[in-house]
């Protein structure tokens, strides 16, 4: 899974240094995967709450 995210975050990177040729992909990679970056994103956020509760 952490490849995985890896990899995404990669493609991401590359679409955005393309500037204005890439944002029509990353729009629609953006509107294609809306629920699974969603879900991973609150996901992310929600352990990094917990993870600071943690070590609090």
């Amino acid at each position: 899974m952490e490849m995985a995210k890896a990899g995404v975050l990669k493609y991401i990177e590359t679409l955005i240094d393309r500037g204005r040729s890439g944002m029509a992909t990353l729009l629609k990679y953006r509107i294609d995967h809306y629920e699974d970056l969603n879900k991973n994103l609150t996901y992310v956020n929600i352990e990094a709450i917990k993870n600071q509760n943690t070590l609090s």
